[in-house]
């Protein structure tokens, strides 16, 4: 079940939400308009899950904060992920927040995680290999002397075959 069918199931709608929670879209920031035990009215939202994303709890159920956010700003649950333009998971400034798919999302990955610490670049011997994929397919883009340039490959393939990629 993904996250968007589990909350239109627990039937949270931007009505129950905005009778407990403010959101300022410039800020990206909720706080409290009641008090919920120990959390006192005016009270920011401030809850860190161990992705990094701020968490809520209303009614007893936990959500993204974006989600909700996304929830209260269209009337709707967001038909996919909410992806963070910024990359930073904290900045829910509207400006900031858009509906895509998980493969479009994905593609935002911003960190290598290889040998060379670039993304879309890998050591390969004494050279640096650049793949990129497209349609879950992996594509090689060339071998190059640095690490730069094979990541510069990247880089110009990304924004040819992934133009909502936010990079």
């Amino acid at each position: 079940m993904t996250s968007t069918t589990k909350h239109r199931r627990l039937g949270l709608t931007a009505e129950q939400a905005k009778e407990v929670l403010h959101y300022d879209p410039q800020t990206g920031q909720l706080t409290w308009k009641i008090s919920v035990g120990s959390i006192k009215k005016g009270a920011l939202v401030t809850s860190l899950c161990s992705q990094g994303y701020i968490r809520v709890c209303i009614h007893g159920h936990r959500y993204g904060a974006h989600r909700v956010i996304w929830l209260m700003a269209t009337g709707e649950w967001p038909r996919h992920d909410i992806d963070h333009l910024s990359g930073v998971r904290t900045d829910n400034r509207l400006a900031n927040l858009r509906d895509v798919t998980r493969q479009q999302n994905l593609q935002n990955l911003r960190t290598g995680r290889g040998s060379s610490k670039l993304i879309g670049v890998a050591r390969y011997k004494d050279r640096f290999r650049a793949e990129i994929r497209i349609a879950g397919k992996k594509h090689h883009l060339g071998c190059f002397d640095t690490a730069e340039e094979a990541h510069g490959a990247y880089v110009d393939a990304k924004r040819k075959y992934h133009p909502t990629n936010t990079l």
